[in-house]
């Protein structure tokens, strides 16, 4: 963490996640700045819809402080766009996070293949075996999987790369410390120790069915190619994690 750490995080409570963030911080040099900016000025600016600048001026700076606690109480590491850890992949996706929250370590990850691989929460067996071989192949090439850690294939991918000693990052739809998703519970802690868990999501921030596509974007942009291994053609899975990753 560095001394803006606390004012992304403030930002990106006030905007929420994957906000349309590129032309603001295109027009101010910090989330320091915008916090110091008075109504006026941010008016001004012509970045800002009225309800952002709502939120802003009703988030308070002590919300920020509160998260950076928890996370230090907890051991949770806080990323944002100026830390020389923060994933590359990510600052050339549109509207990049502006806060990664990890627990376990990612300073793999600029330097490793990633691999995105998602798919349908109800497969078939032969499909989560797949997965499973897949990744496990995959990893046994120093390659990194990264997944959701929902159930069906995501959970079959996360697997895969645990039982042939490999990285695994899940990409969380909800906050670090949250009680959700409790038969997936030691899936998650065996992805921290072997891998992490990212969110941009406050801690202890409660998943919703909003979240989950939001969360894709940040698979896709941690990762050089994106495996599909079972989904309809609607599913969130090829509509919203292709948009940034090539798929196979």
């Amino acid at each position: 963490m560095n001394e803006n750490t606390v004012y992304w995080i403030w930002l990106s409570m006030a905007l929420g996640a994957a906000a349309r963030v590129d032309e603001i911080l295109a027009c101010f040099s910090s989330p320091k700045e915008i916090y110091e900016a008075d109504r006026t000025n941010r008016i001004i600016s012509g970045v800002f819809a009225k309800p952002q600048i709502d939120r802003l001026e009703k988030t308070p700076l002590k919300n920020a402080q509160v998260a950076i606690e928890t996370c230090k109480r907890n051991g949770w590491k806080i990323y944002t766009p100026d830390d020389e850890k923060y994933p590359e992949g990510l600052r050339y996706i549109p509207d990049r996070p502006l806060v990664l929250y990890v627990d376990g370590d990612i300073s793999y990850v600029n330097s490793s293949v990633t691999i995105g691989v998602v798919g349908t929460r109800k497969p078939s067996y032969e499909s989560i075996k797949i997965a499973r071989k897949i990744c496990a192949g995959m990893v046994a090439m120093n390659a990194v999987i990264v997944s959701g850690g929902a159930l069906g294939i995501d959970s079959a991918a996360h697997e895969g790369a645990l039982e042939a000693d490999g990285k695994t990052v899940c990409v969380m739809g909800c906050g670090l410390g949250t009680d959700y998703l409790r038969e997936n519970e030691p899936l998650r802690r065996s992805v921290k120790n072997n891998g992490a868990l990212v969110t941009e999501f406050a801690p202890f921030a409660s998943a919703s069915r909003t979240t989950f596509p939001l969360r894709n974007r940040i698979i896709s942009g941690l990762s050089k190619g994106v495996l599909v291994v079972e989904a309809s053609e609607r599913s969130g899975c090829v509509t919203n994690v292709s948009s940034f990753a090539p798929v196979v």
